[in-house]
């Protein structure tokens, strides 16, 4: 089994930067892995895409894994 351990590093408008630590369940202070992981939101426009705040809900249920309030 794996822990997964989310932070969210970053967060600027629509962009947002996520870090990921893969622990042992069973000795979570042994990490087995490392991961980050950086999200645009974008919105359609015509034939294209434009940068997009991300949705208010959303920002709300990620303010838990800020690394700062």
């Amino acid at each position: 089994e794996v822990l997964i351990r989310m932070r969210l590093v970053k967060f600027r408008g629509g962009r947002m930067s996520l870090a990921f630590e893969y622990a042992d369940a069973k000795a979570p202070e042994r990490f087995v892995a490392v991961g980050s992981q950086e999200v645009h939101c974008k919105a359609r426009a015509g034939d294209g895409w434009v940068p997009a705040p991300f949705p208010a809900p959303l920002i709300l249920a990620l303010k838990q894994f800020a690394d700062t309030p």
